[in-house]
Formats: C-alpha cells, structure tokens, sequence
C-alpha cells in the first residue's frame, strides 16, 4: 500500500519509492505545513534534474546547495537551515549506515514514543523527539502494519 499524504500523486509516488525522500520530508515536517514539507522532495528532485543519493547529498556544495532550498519558491521556511540539516542527515546516512536511507528502519523491533532522530544528542539545542509510536513509517510502506 502506497503513502497517501494531501498531496499530488507523484509526490506520494516519490515518497512511497524512495526512503531518502520520506526522511527529508520528515525532517522538513517542522514550521510549515504537511503538504509543503512532503512536496519538497519531489521538488528539490525537479530543482537537480534527478533523484539524488545520500551520498551525494551529504557531499553537495553546502552553499549550492542552500541556494537550491531558497529558490523560488523556497523548499522550506528557513531554506537554508534546512539545506544544512538534509546535509548532516545524509551524512549521519553515510556513516551511519553505509548511505542506505532504509537501513534506518532496518532492525527497529517496534516504534516506540520519544525515539531521537539520527544524529541528534540526547540534551541541549536541536534535540527533537518524535513521536515514533505512530509516526515511525515502515520500509517497504507495503509492509503490513499493526496498530492498536
């Protein structure tokens, strides 16, 4: 079964497809609405002309890449901050696990509340908790789901 988000079917498609995709759509999921956050994959995919790898993203010009985030219309509310933080998410992918995006999932027994994104310290500023419990997707989407 497919992601079905408020948003144009191709972006689900995208979402749906690619693990690197649904990750940069999470991390965007912040200060602006559902729909701008998971569109802004498919778009930054249409601003490069391709679909671009985690490694490739963590070894983007940081720069470059900021002024592909705050072209109009801008990927994101703070475009370039957020430029930043898909960089350093790409390459905690990158070391972490060996650039697969899905392998963030691989191995995770269950979703449970107050997990830390990749990369982030268990105190001090950037820290973000997710609320894993219901929002933790499971890879491939197709698997079969059990919520209660």
């Amino acid at each position: 079964m497919p992601l079905s988000l408020p948003i144009d079917a191709d972006a689900n498609e995208l979402l749906s497809a690619s693990p690197l995709a649904l990750l940069i759509g999470m991390l965007l999921d912040q200060q602006v609405t559902i729909e701008k956050a998971f569109t802004s994959p498919r778009d930054l995919v249409r601003r490069l002309g391709h679909e671009p790898t985690v490694a490739e993203l963590a070894a983007f010009d940081p720069a470059a890449l900021a002024a592909i985030f705050s072209a109009r219309p801008a990927l994101h509310r703070y475009p370039r901050a957020m430029a930043g933080r898909v960089q350093q998410l790409c390459q905690v992918i990158v070391d972490r696990y060996g650039g697969d995006a899905a392998g963030v999932w691989a191995g995770a027994k269950t979703g449970g509340a107050g997990g830390r994104r990749p990369g982030t310290s268990a105190s001090g500023a950037g820290t973000t908790r997710w609320r894993t419990s219901s929002t933790a997707p499971r890879w491939p989407p197709s698997a079969p789901t059990s919520r209660t």
